[in-house]
Formats: C-alpha cells, structure tokens, sequence
C-alpha cells in the first residue's frame, strides 16, 4: 500500500506499531526525571505519541500528528529532549552529547517530558534471546527504528510477530534498521555473531519440546544450522522458526550442549536416529499438537469432533470416505498415525484406512487418485484423510461452467472439503488456481471442488447458502512474492495471484476527508481511506477520485466513488499470541 499525496502523507511511507508500552510526564523546574526512574523522549515520534498521550498538541500541527517538529531549545545547553507547554506545543530538541543524563529544567519557560515503561505483564511478549542475528541477505519483513530504551526489544517483539514474522534481531541504537524482522525463510541460518560496535540480539517464539540426555549422529545433508548457544530455549526457538520453512516440525529436532562450542546448538532433520550416551549434550524434539479428527458415527450423515489422545507426528482432517486410487501404496496398517507417516513419506497427499486389519488397511493416493474420492465409506468403514490447509471463504458457488471438476462428495465441512480439494488439484492447487465452495447442508454434492475456466465468474450462494473458497498465500513460485491470495480491485475487493499478470494490486491510504496530514506515519489505531486510485484530494468523483472503498449493506467491499464522505476504516495489526499491540487510547483521525 502507499500512503502518499495532501490530505493523506507525503513522500516515503510506512505503517508503524505504537508501543503500548510507553507512559509520558511532564517534568517542571529543578527536577531529575532520570533520578526518578524516567528516561528521555529520544526522537521526534516518540515526542509527538507523548503529546497526543498528554493531550497537548505539537506546535503548529494538529492533534495526533505522527511527529513534532525538530527544532534547538532556547537554551544551547540543554540536552536531547521534548520540551515545551500546552499553550505553545511541544517540539523535539536534536542536539545531545553522548550518554548524558538529563537534567530536567524549567529555561524560559521550557518543561521537559519524559517517557517510562509500563510494568504491566500484559504489555510482554513472549520470547528467547541470545547474541546473535540475522543472516546477513535474508529478505525481511521489515526493518524499523525503535530506540534504545528498554522497551526496545519488546516492541520489536510485539510488531514482527503481530505482522506474521517468526524471528527477529534487535540493536538497542537509534538507526533505522534497529530492529528487523523474519519470517520463517529468513530464520533459518541465525547467526551466533552479534556484530561490531553495539552488540544485536537474536529473539524468537518459545517453543515446547521434549528433551532427552543424549547424542544423535547428524548427517551434514540434514544440518539446518548450527550455532554457539548453549541455553536449550533459545536453540528450541531458533529451530522452531526455521522449521515452518523447513518442513513439518515434527520432523525437525535439535540438540544442544551446555559445554559451549562453535556446534552447541544444532537444528537438524530427524530420521528416527539412535540416541547414545552423551553427558553434557541433550537430544531434543518439538511436540506434535493434538490432532482433531472428523469420525462417521452410527448414523450415515451424522459427523462427530472428537479430540483423539494418541500423539500423531502429522496432523491430518479426516472424514468418512476412500480413495479411488490409482495407489502409490497399500500396507496392512490400520492405525490413522501409522498410515498417514508411510503416506506423507512415500509422497502421497491423501490416504485412507480402515481399523480392520487387511493387507490394504492403508491405501495412499497421489494427486491423481485423490482426483475423485468417494465420501461412501464402504463395508470396511473407511476413513478419508489429508493435510489441512488454510483458505479463505465468503458466500457464492463455484463457477457455473468451470474447465474441469475435479470432484464432488458428501463432505459437509470446509477443513475437510478444502484438505481433499487441495491434495486433488496437484500444481493447480499451488498455482492457486484451484476454488471449492461446500454446504454444511449433507447431500451428495456438499463439497464441489474445480479448476474454473478463464473467463467463468463466482455465482451467489444459491439455495443451499453455499461458502465460495480459495486458498490462503501459497509458498510456491507460482503464486508471485505475496502470494496466492492478493487483493486488487475489482468491482469488489477480489483476491489473486500475486504474480497475476493482468492486474498490479497497489492501494492508497488516505486521511478521513477533509483532514490535512502531513505525516510519514500511519498508526495501527487511525482511520484512513482505502483508494485504488492515486487522486491524492476533490475530485469530480469526490474525495480520492473514483474508485474508493465503501461498505455496502450487504456487508461487501466495494469501489466507487469518494463522494463528501468516502468510508474511514481502522488500522489494526494481526494479533500476537498475548493480544493486540495497538492503542485503544488512540483511535483518532490520520
């Protein structure tokens, strides 16, 4: 998105994350913030998030302008700092020797404001840290400046992973790349090398695994990376970072050493290997999550949830039905974990099984014999399965005349409509040319799944109040740098392939009209005007031209023209495991 053009913000631009974290006073004559536990405001953001959070302006602009002006304090002598009054505003004095402590004075009427963190322990994020960084040429997701106070590290926490990263490292210094985030492609060379001069932290996501004293024999083909850290949560972390690009993590494992070497942490994939004895070194594992499965009970179109306690190394949605083969294998396990591990391995996307021990108790299917699974379960009660994937939906049906159908079935349920469709697509599924729609509504045509033709358009709902399916940024070359599932505008807000050649998805934020900005900053927090076109003001159509989003009744978006009083929407990040990182407080006008 840009957000350039009067009205909105000029130049370059960015979306920034507030920190929640902070809290501002202002200090009069004679007093020491620093002595009190209060640090100086070090920038001219930070001073103006200390205006807006005090209720003064910043001198000259208007209430929650993204910075107050840089300009020397009255006095030459008087350190970095925000300064001023409610009646004239505050400004940002630049100029400060190294480490010095302020002073905090009252010159010519100057009062100093100060900035604290909040000890609340909602406001942490859960992390593992450790001298380090990232590999040096690792795309980020982004790189921003965040200070050198203590609330540094935490608020790089709370935006990279509350923007989808898995890692990030940090430098406690007032550069513009002070902290920098990854995901999981970028995490999976950490470096233990802090660099020169002011020394970079290398953070990520806790992980749980399961630790045992011992060694395992890596072989170097299966090496992820190997560092110097010695603490077992930290390598836990790491490893569970890189591994979402990787592979499944339960297929990754890490050891680590407490005697410290060029090798303690080690991330690696595992191949069942034989542990020995190892007095330092511990050998360790990432946990599988409980697996849910769909299971056909008595009644024909009754589907149960239940929660299954046997652990499962590769989770899968399940549902009453088999495949119609051709079969890459077929084995006498009759175990939903064993069959989905000998599948997955073997290269299968989809298997089922049955609990009746037979030669052929497991059958797994490529692409092709999953192309038309039937959702009869058959005299040995057989159960469907494939990976689960994530999609998106809204009303409508699968095109009317669509180039190819690759099934229909009596699978009333979106997780296992879109596992089965997904594994029956092959490369089209990760070109992200494959849709599904499905109804909860049991008949034999539940879950339709399609390549649809060129020039085929979604139909409504219909009678059954069908769901209208794609998948969700699918990693694959195909799909272009963004992914599978990238907005653009159509007469509604539509979703395709990044790589898509006919359109350029590029969208305007623009401030509420009416209200002049002229800010690099759009917070998490503000309203804005989403534009597709690059009208930076009147025009004939209204405010940002003729194509900007509005909200119809019907609860679509759709683009049109701005009119006096174009649709304000709120910037709100993705929320972090321990919430949102946005300030309520602050859900002002742009």
């Amino acid at each position: 998105m840009q957000t350039t053009g009067p009205g909105a913000m000029q130049g370059q631009s960015q979306v920034c994350y507030r920190n929640a974290r902070e809290t501002f006073k202002q200090f009069g004559s004679g007093s020491s913030c620093v002595a009190q536990g209060w640090s100086i405001v070090e920038d001219s953001e930070q001073c103006a998030r200390a205006a807006n959070a005090l209720g003064i302006q910043c001198a000259g602009k208007e209430p929650n302008s993204p910075w107050c002006e840089s300009e020397p304090a009255p006095d030459s002598n008087l350190p970095e700092g925000c300064y001023g009054d409610a009646e004239r505003g505050l400004r940002f004095n630049p100029y400060v020797e190294p480490d010095f402590e302020l002073q905090v004075q009252s010159v010519q009427d100057v009062g100093y404001v100060c900035v604290k963190v909040m000890e609340g322990e909602e406001y942490d994020v859960p992390r593992v840290c450790a001298e380090g960084q990232i590999q040096a040429g690792s795309t980020f997701l982004f790189q921003r400046k965040f200070g050198k106070t203590e609330a540094a590290e935490m608020s790089c926490a709370a935006a990279c992973f509350a923007s989808g990263g898995v890692a990030f490292d940090v430098v406690f210094a007032n550069t513009r790349d002070s902290c920098r985030c990854v995901g999981s492609e970028g995490a999976q060379h950490p470096q233990d090398d802090p660099g020169r001069g002011k020394k970079r932290r290398y953070c990520a996501k806790p992980a749980k695994a399961t630790c045992e004293a011992g060694e395992a024999t890596v072989a170097p083909e299966d090496l992820l990376f190997e560092t110097s850290w010695t603490d077992a949560e930290v390598c836990a972390g790491a490893c569970r970072a890189a591994a979402s690009a990787a592979s499944e993590p339960s297929l990754l494992a890490f050891q680590v050493d407490s005697t410290a070497s060029q090798s303690s942490c080690q991330c690696f994939h595992h191949r069942a290997p034989t542990v020995n004895h190892h007095s330092t070194k511990q050998f360790c594992t990432f946990d599988a999550p409980p697996k849910a499965s769909l299971l056909q009970t008595d009644a024909e179109t009754d589907v149960t949830l239940l929660q299954t306690e046997e652990p499962q190394g590769n989770p899968q949605v399940c549902y009453a039905g088999q495949a119609a083969g051709p079969y890459l294998l077929q084995r006498n396990l009759n175990k939903e974990s064993q069959c989905a591990e000998a599948c997955f391995t073997a290269g299968g996307v989809a298997f089922d099984y049955t609990l009746t021990l037979k030669s052929d108790s497991c059958r797994c299917v490529g692409p092709e014999g999953a192309r038309n699974p039937w959702s009869n379960p058959g005299r040995d009660k057989r159960r469907f399965c494939a990976l689960p994937q994530s999609v998106s939906c809204r009303l409508g049906e699968v095109p009317e005349f669509p180039e190819t159908v690759l099934f229909s079935g009596r699978f009333a349920d979106e997780a296992a409509c879109g596992a089965f469709c997904w594994a029956a697509g092959g490369i089209d599924s990760q070109t992200g040319r494959v849709l599904f729609d499905y109804t909860t509504q049991v008949r034999k045509d539940s879950c339709r799944c399609v390549i649809p033709g060129q020039e085929a358009l979604p139909r409504r709902p219909g009678g059954g109040r069908r769901k209208l399916c794609r998948f969700n940024d699918v990693l694959s070359p195909f799909c272009g740098a963004h992914g599978c599932s990238v907005g653009h505008d159509g007469d509604c807000l539509q979703f395709n392939r990044g790589s898509d050649v006919s359109f350029q998805p590029r969208f305007y934020l623009r401030a509420p009209a009416g209200i002049s900005k002229d800010g690099t900053c759009a917070y998490f927090g503000d309203r804005v005007v989403i534009a597709a076109s690059a009208d930076s003001g009147e025009t004939g159509c209204g405010w940002y031209g003729c194509k900007v989003a509005n909200v119809t009744e019907e609860g679509e978006m759709v683009f049109q023209e701005g009119g006096k009083s174009p649709t304000a929407f709120y910037l709100r990040p993705a929320l972090a495991e321990s919430g949102s990182y946005d300030d309520p407080s602050r859900d002002s006008p742009l």
